[in-house]
């Protein structure tokens, strides 16, 4: 289900099965399967699972999938009682960083933000924007418990020429970056002080304390499937008052849907 080309393993049973009874003992010595066994700490007992990607395969393309295959593992493993599951009121966190500035776009034939284009690098990978771009880290971080996204944030870029080079290189002509972003720039020339921030999702971590196995068990108003709040009946049409003090018109269009 995961579309994973080739799986390997190497199974570390016994000193004399290391060699006979893997799948790579034809293209490996007895020596090199125990220096990958031994640089993933392991030991007799334990087994390293390899996936044979296509050459060329980016490497943001097949991370996720190797997340979900580990999960995966993990879960059999609890199934079959290999390993014991962590008690229900375990709570382990985690700060997952750095992570790439950007990402290549095969069909834009460009670079991405991978978090947004107001991140900034470190500070010593900077001279990489112009010679390595997919090199450079960003200062961005996620909290994660228990596997679980609970919140996410950057420190923010604060000076202009480096935010107008990001913005170059993600592929914006000047007149772009003056007709979209213009106003942002010239605040920046104002003086900013570094900043950044991070975001928590509330609801996430509502769920994750209540084992609720859905957000919606936790969210105070969930929407239904149309988009509507049964409970505070919204959308709904707004007081012709309340408009005209926001300054807005509302009026019917004559195109065909």
């Amino acid at each position: 289900p995961l579309n994973l080309p080739g799986i390997l393993y190497i199974a570390w049973r016994t000193e004399d099965s290391l060699q006979a009874k893997n799948p790579l003992n034809k293209l490996l010595s007895s020596e090199q399967l125990k220096a990958i066994i031994s640089n993933l700490n392991g030991k007799e007992g334990d087994a390293a699972i390899i996936i044979a990607m296509p050459p060329g395969t980016p490497y943001e393309t097949f991370t996720p999938k190797l997340g979900k295959f580990r999960t995966l593992v993990w879960e059999l493993l609890i199934e079959h009682k290999t390993l014991t599951p962590p008690p229900e009121n375990l709570f382990i966190p985690l700060f997952v960083y750095p992570f790439p500035l950007f990402s290549w776009n095969d069909e834009e034939n460009r670079w991405e933000s991978n978090h947004h284009p107001f991140t900034a690098p470190f500070q010593e990978d900077i001279p990489m924007l112009d010679s390595d771009p997919g090199a450079v880290r960003a200062r961005a971080y996620d909290l994660v418990i228990n596997g679980k996204e609970i919140a996410g944030g950057s420190i923010r870029i604060h000076n202009p020429d480096l935010q107008l080079k990001i913005f170059t290189i993600l592929g914006y002509s000047r007149q772009e970056i003056e007709a979209r972003f213009g106003f942002f720039i010239k605040a920046l020339r104002y003086g900013a002080p570094p900043h950044g921030g991070i975001a928590f999702g509330l609801d996430r971590l509502c769920a994750l304390m209540t084992g609720a196995e859905t957000i919606r068990d936790v969210i105070a108003f969930p929407k239904n499937k149309a988009g509507r709040d049964p409970m505070m009946d919204a959308p709904a049409p707004v007081p012709a008052q309340q408009l005209k003090e926001l300054h807005i018109r509302v009026t019917k269009s004559n195109e065909q849907s």
